[in-house]
């Protein structure tokens, strides 16, 4: 508690923060943090959004290149078991018309 009350000693209510804002040197040197944080956030957003560009392209890549063989083989296996019941299914058509 000591050390709040000696912290504060020299302030009023409501003074302590606008005494941060009073000089000519803190407002330049409030601007120059500002311009450098947009800045740095101006670089981030670049950053994220050509990685993002690249992980986007990789994955659209890898899903053509992956995924798009392996449905048409399905495909074509799922044709072949078709072609299978109807030759079945006419096997049997054809031993019941024997009989």
């Amino acid at each position: 508690m000591y050390f709040i009350s000696f912290f504060f000693q020299n302030f009023e209510m409501g003074n302590f923060f606008s005494s941060f804002f009073s000089s000519d040197d803190t407002q330049t040197l409030i601007k120059s943090r500002m311009s450098l944080a947009g800045s740095r956030l101006s670089s981030a957003v670049q950053s994220v959004w050509s990685w993002g560009g690249s992980a986007l392209w990789t994955c659209v890549t890898a899903g053509i290149v992956l995924a798009v063989p392996v449905f048409f083989e399905y495909e074509r296996e799922c044709q072949l078991f078709d072609q299978m019941q109807q030759m079945q299914a006419a096997q049997m058509a054809a031993a019941d018309a024997a009989m």
